[in-house]
């Protein structure tokens, strides 16, 4: 029971690891969230389509925690297709990525506040 709840925990964390390049993008690039959300949603979605791959399933951020966590699959195929030191690499480049696109925006912020817009009337 502690041994799952560890798996489950780590490997809810490392989904947000992958996930938050789309998130930091939306939120730089000021789109509509809904659409950030169905991108997101689709990029979870096509971890489907990487669990036949050896190398995908260890490359692709959102199925690479699931060697970290050391994931018992009942397949027997699947078993020996994990490789956690790649899936370690691949988490760190995601969390690289996200932090290179927060650094970016937070500079971007700044130059845009010395801008001062004329109040407006009404609402």
């Amino acid at each position: 029971m502690f041994r799952s709840f560890w798996q489950i925990t780590l490997f809810n964390l490392f989904i947000y690891i992958g996930i938050t390049p789309v998130i930091a993008f939306a939120a730089k690039a000021g789109i509509n969230h809904l659409m950030s959300v169905i991108f997101a949603f689709v990029l979870g979605y096509s971890s489907m389509f990487t669990s036949g791959s050896k190398l995908l399933l260890n490359i692709y951020p959102v199925t690479a925690g699931l060697s970290v966590i050391g994931f018992r699959g009942y397949n027997p195929a699947v078993g020996n297709m994990f490789n956690p030191s790649l899936s370690v690499v691949s988490l760190i480049l995601t969390a690289f990525l996200t932090f290179c696109i927060v650094v970016s925006t937070t500079q971007t912020e700044k130059t845009q506040r010395k801008t001062k817009s004329k109040p407006r009337r009404g609402w």
